[in-house]
């Protein structure tokens, strides 16, 4: 049983709809994944997934802010990424 469900369940529920919305735009734009779009999709799901977890207890606070800065470090590097090509 989650321990912050009204707060948990509007965030788990924010990440699947900007998931299934960001996949249902680039269908409707007829565009193909790229670099932009898997780094928008690691956003959407990988924060959230950290603020839970941090709020359940599953790991520490400095354990998430570790892998948040990591995770930022990693999807930093796409920005020289070139999409229009």
């Amino acid at each position: 049983m989650p321990t912050y469900y009204w707060i948990e369940g509007p965030i788990i529920v924010g990440a699947i709809i900007g998931t299934a919305l960001a996949f249902l735009e680039r269908i409707k734009s007829r565009r193909g994944l790229g670099l932009r779009f898997i780094q928008v999709l690691a956003v959407l799901n990988l924060v959230p997934a950290i603020v839970v977890l941090a709020m359940e207890g599953k790991i520490s606070t400095e354990v998430g802010t570790i892998i948040g800065t990591l995770t930022g470090f990693c999807l930093g590097g796409l920005r020289d990424a070139d999409d229009s090509k």
